[in-house]
């Protein structure tokens, strides 16, 4: 009677996870961006007649229902990007009408709708800082990322660079594997790599890859780290003062019943105790200032 090995439950978490976890941030904050940009240029159009309204909230449900399918009906490791796009492009059109869910009377421009996208937001960059982190390695999780490298071996697309990682990661396996346990595996994916079977093409980068290059080429050139310390250093301070005074100069100009007219008007409610009711008004108060010193404080932190 042959034995048989338990199966192992333990999530493994991808080699390149952060990356698709910055596309659909990058593309969360720009599809929420850019929808509120474009309505605010065009007055709001609405698609539909009288009885029929087709709001951005239904396009974003169907990037989601796409971005969720994808990698499940595709294995191709391209696919996984495309994913990524999809997925931060519908978050984005579902969270920028988030007023019309929390409210009774549908209201986009309900204020709280924008903290919570904004909350959202957060979130998901604080799953990016932790995806980020360090992972634990053992042999399979260096396996399965092998393994999803050798997918470019299958659209003869594998690359001499690309081979060296993986022999560099095979070796990596091999001094985690205190048991031998993969040691016949990596032997024939070793043998494989190097044989005369692996044809290898120029190798090219991607487009999100080749963006970011660029970025951090223009990052280097235009934007030397001790200066943009600096500006990033000064910008907090100025918003966490500006989130700090905002709520008592709006409430001194309405209990006043001030008018204000032109860009100011945009940057100061005169009418925040006639617009929300006390414990709102409260809850509001309270949670500007603590945003805004938080951000102060963060700033000196940084220094």
């Amino acid at each position: 009677m042959g034995l048989y090995a338990r199966p192992i439950r333990k999530l493994v978490r991808r080699a390149a996870a952060e990356r698709y976890v910055l596309i659909v941030l990058l593309c969360l904050a720009a599809s929420v961006s850019l929808t509120r940009f474009f309505l605010e240029l065009t007055g709001y159009p609405q698609i539909g007649n009288a009885e029929l309204h087709i709001a951005h909230v239904l396009w974003g449900g169907l990037f989601l229902i796409s971005g969720a399918l994808l990698p499940l009906l595709f294995v191709n490791r391209g696919i996984l990007d495309i994913s990524a796009v999809f997925s931060g492009v519908g978050m984005g059109l579902f969270l920028d009408e988030i007023g019309k869910f929390i409210t009774q009377s549908n209201d986009y421009f309900f204020p709280a709708a924008a903290p919570l996208v904004y909350a959202f937001f957060l979130l998901t960059l604080w799953i990016y800082m932790l995806v980020r982190s360090q992972r634990r390695e053992n042999a399979r999780v260096v396996l399965y990322d092998i393994l999803s490298m050798l997918g470019e071996y299958l659209d003869q697309d594998l690359s001499a660079q690309e081979r060296d990682w993986i022999v560099m990661r095979l070796q990596t396996a091999r001094e985690l594997d205190s048991t031998g346990e993969y040691r016949a595996f990596l032997d024939t994916l070793e043998r494989f790599v190097h044989s005369a079977q692996v044809p290898l093409v120029p190798h090219h980068d991607d487009f999100f890859t080749r963006q970011l290059n660029k970025f951090r080429n223009y990052e280097n050139q235009k934007l030397p780290q001790p200066q943009f310390r600096r500006f990033v250093l000064a910008a907090m301070l100025i918003w966490g003062m500006i989130a700090m005074l905002y709520p008592f100069l709006s409430l001194n100009f309405s209990s006043r019943h001030i008018q204000i007219s032109g860009l100011f008007s945009e940057l100061i409610n005169t009418n925040l105790i006639l617009s929300e009711n006390g414990v709102t008004l409260l809850i509001r108060l309270i949670g500007e200032i603590t945003i805004g010193f938080s951000i102060m404080l963060s700033a000196i932190f940084l220094r």
